[in-house]
């Protein structure tokens, strides 16, 4: 991926997840569960939900280390990731 694409790729997850008023790890929301049980339930394959857990995770670590707020941060952010 490119990293214009990694910076869409997590905006739109971060956006799906909340537009969805789910959580992107295991704590559960009132309307829909966490953000697993979303995915399957739209049918997102296993191994999908696996590859998207892992990247938004490493992101999340990263965003951690650098002391950013991975809803906020900016493309020009994104261009130091990895």
């Amino acid at each position: 991926m490119i990293l214009q694409d990694i910076y869409l790729y997590f905006k739109r997850m971060l956006s799906e997840a909340n537009r969805n008023e789910v959580e992107l790890g295991e704590a559960k929301s009132r309307k829909a569960g966490n953000f697993k049980e979303y995915r399957q339930k739209n049918r997102y394959s296993e191994k999908s939900i696996r590859m998207q857990d892992s990247h938004v995770n490493g992101f999340n670590s990263w965003c951690i280390n650098e002391n950013i707020n991975p809803g906020d941060v900016t493309y020009r952010q994104v261009l130091q990731y990895r």
